[in-house]
């Protein structure tokens, strides 16, 4: 007998949640921080345009992401930060699918993704580390992944072997995602 979990998960509508994440990107790249900025903000600047090694404490993946950023002639600590404001963007619109997945379809349920979404892109804490170069907003995108993952992972192989993958990318960024492990 197969075992199903026992909560309904919606089809996620994605163009509104695309929609939410362009727009607090673009708010973000209006505020991004001109500059190097104390902590590791210089280190990450410093770094991006030598190879990143894949071990602890390197955020390498951070550093590969930021990469793509150079290609576009951006200065390196400019780079830096414009990397942590789309893994912050693409958290804010995950939130959002993430929200309808578990809500539904009703007038009520796209309050309640927009009031979510907004909560977070919104917050002081999350909103300081969207425009610094800092590692916090992909630790919250792989947070954020491995929810939506984990819900409907019990429904379907391709979720359980993304969550899989993103457990491992999440594990290798940051040591505080140990205890987001799916139980």
């Amino acid at each position: 007998m197969e075992h199903r979990p026992s909560y309904v998960l919606h089809s996620v509508r994605w163009k509104p949640a695309a929609l939410v994440a362009v727009t607090s990107g673009l708010l973000y790249l209006l505020c991004l921080e001109p500059g190097l900025y104390w902590g590791d903000s210089a280190s990450f600047a410093s770094h991006l345009e030598t190879s990143p090694k894949p071990f602890a404490r390197s955020y390498w993946l951070y550093k590969a992401l930021g990469r793509i950023y150079l290609a576009f002639g951006m200065t390196p600590a400019t780079a830096a930060v414009a990397a942590a404001s789309s893994f912050a963007a693409l958290s804010v619109g995950l939130l959002h699918a993430l929200t309808q997945r578990l809500t539904g379809q009703l007038a009520a349920a796209a309050a309640a993704a927009a009031l979510a979404a907004a909560s977070l892109g919104l917050a002081h804490t999350f909103w300081m580390h969207a425009v610094t170069a800092e590692v916090y907003s992909l630790v919250v995108l792989f947070e954020l992944c491995l929810l939506y993952l984990t819900v409907g992972a019990g429904r379907s192989a391709k979720e359980a072997l993304a969550l899989g993958l993103c457990i491992g990318l999440a594990l290798n960024h940051h040591r505080l995602l140990w205890f987001s492990f799916p139980v």
